[in-house]
C-alpha cells in the first residue's frame, strides 16, 4: 500500500555506513532490469555501491534488515542479511513459499505484515461468571445536561470480554468512564454486584455504603474497577516507571515487600523492566500504554475498563498485551476471573478476546 509513496531507500551496513541510496527499484529491483543510476547532487554515490539486491544482502550481512514488497507475490517479505529480492524472485519462480516465510519472520520481529495476523490467545473454555456491573436505562454525558449516548441496558460479567464499539463521537469512551465510576450517569444507574460493593468506602461521608461506583472513594475503586484512559499521559503521576506502578499499592497500604514483588512481576510481564528507572513521559506511546495497563493491574481490580488498550503497539507487543488481558479475563493464578471492558476501534482485539460486542449509537434528536 505504501510502496508507491516511497521514493528513496537508504541501506546502512555495520562498519560501512551508507552502502545503497536510491529509488526502491534502483536499490532492490532485479539487477538485469535496473537502469544505470544517475547520481543526485545531494546524494553522492558510493564507488563500491552494490550492483544487485543479492550483493546488497551479502554486503550488509546479519546486521541489516530490509522489507520488500513484491507485486508478483503480493506479499511482504523480510530476511536476515537484507531481503534479497533477486533470491525471492528465483525461489518464487521455482514454486517455493519464500516470501510468505520471510513475511512470517518479519511478523515475529513485531512488524505488522498484511496477511500475517498476530497470535491470538485460545478461546475461553469457561462460561462467563457472575454479573459484576449492571447498567439500566443508562444515559451518559461528559458534561451534565448534555447527553451523548443512551439509554442502555447492559451487564458486565466476570470471565467475559465486553467490546464497546461505535462511530467516532458516539459516546464509547464516555460510557467506559461511566462504567468505571469516573463519570456520573446523566440518567439511569450503574450498579455493582453486592459482593463487589461490599466494604466500598464512600467518596463523601454522608453517602454511606452504596452499590453505585461513582459514589465510591478512589481507594475503593482501586481494588474493584481499574481504568486505562484513552490518553496515557492523563494517568501518569510518578517520576519513574517503577514508582508509577507503586502508586496504587502504596495507596492501599500494602507492605513494601509485597509492593516490590507485584511491581517486579508487572515489569516483566509487560516488558517494561528495562525502563523501570525511566521517566514515564520519555516513553513511546506504546510503552506508555503498557505502563498504564500495568498500573491498573497493580491493585488487582475485579473489573478492568480499557480505552483503546492496544493503540501504538507493534505486532509482538499487541499479541503479548492481548494475551495478558485474556489470562486476566480467565483468571490468572490465584486471581479470580476479571470482567474486561474494551473500548476500541480495533476489531482484531475483540476477535482475539472473543468479546461480546456492544454498539454505542447517538441519542436520537
Amino acid at each position: 500500500m505504501w510502496l508507491p509513496l516511497v521514493d528513496r531507500v537508504i541501506v546502512l551496513a555495520p562498519g560501512e555506513g551508507v552502502v545503497a541510496d536510491g529509488s526502491p527499484h534502483d536499490v532492490l529491483g532485479p539487477a538485469a532490469s535496473r537502469p544505470p543510476r544517475t547520481p543526485s547532487p545531494s546524494r553522492p554515490s558510493s564507488p563500491s555501491r552494490p550492483s544487485s539486491a543479492r550483493e546488497l544482502a551479502e554486503r550488509t550481512g546479519s546486521g541489516a534488515r530490509v522489507a520488500v514488497h513484491s507485486a508478483e507475490s503480493r506479499a511482504l517479505g523480510a530476511a536476515e542479511a537484507g531481503a534479497a529480492h533477486d533470491a525471492a524472485h528465483d525461489e518464487a519462480s521455482r514454486g517455493e513459499d519464500a516470501v510468505p516465510r520471510r513475511a512470517r519472520e518479519l511478523a515475529a520481529d513485531g512488524v505488522w505484515v498484511p496477511g500475517v495476523p498476530p497470535a491470538y490467545p485460545p478461546e475461553p473454555t469457561a462460561r462467563p461468571g457472575e454479573v459484576l456491573l449492571s447498567a439500566r436505562d443508562l444515559v451518559v454525558a461528559r458534561v451534565p445536561g448534555t447527553p451523548v449516548a443512551g439509554p442502555f441496558d447492559l451487564d458486565v460479567r466476570a470471565g467475559e470480554g465486553l467490546g464497546v464499539v461505535g462511530a467516532n463521537g458516539a459516546g464509547k469512551s464516555t460510557l467506559g468512564l461511566t462504567l468505571a465510576g469516573l463519570l456520573p450517569p446523566e440518567s439511569g444507574v450503574v450498579e455493582a454486584a453486592p459482593n463487589l460493593a461490599a466494604g466500598a468506602t464512600p467518596r463523601r461521608r454522608r453517602d454511606g455504603e452504596s452499590r453505585h461506583p461513582v459514589q465510591w472513594s478512589s481507594r475503593a475503586l482501586l481494588t474493584r474497577i481499574g481504568a486505562v484512559l484513552q490518553d496515557p499521559e492523563h494517568q501518569l503521576l510518578a517520576r519513574t516507571v517503577r514508582e508509577e506502578l507503586e502508586v496504587g499499592p502504596r495507596a492501599l497500604g500494602l507492605p513494601a515487600d509485597r509492593i516490590a514483588e507485584r511491581v517486579d512481576e508487572l515489569l516483566e510481564r509487560l516488558r517494561l523492566a528495562p525502563l523501570a528507572a525511566a521517566n514515564p513521559y520519555t516513553l513511546s506511546g506504546g510503552e506508555k500504554r503498557r505502563l498504564t495497563v500495568a498500573a491498573a493491574l497493580a491493585t488487582r481490580p475485579r473489573v478492568l475498563v480499557l480505552d483503546e488498550p492496544t493503540f501504538g503497539q507493534d505486532a509482538r507487543t499487541w499479541a503479548e498485551l492481548v494475551a495478558i488481558i485474556a489470562r486476566l479475563r480467565d483468571g490468572d493464578g490465584d486471581d479470580p476471573p476479571l470482567a474486561v471492558v474494551a473500548v476500541t476501534h480495533d476489531a482484531a482485539v475483540l476477535e482475539a478476546l472473543h468479546a461480546r460486542r456492544f454498539v454505542v449509537g447517538e441519542v436520537p434528536a
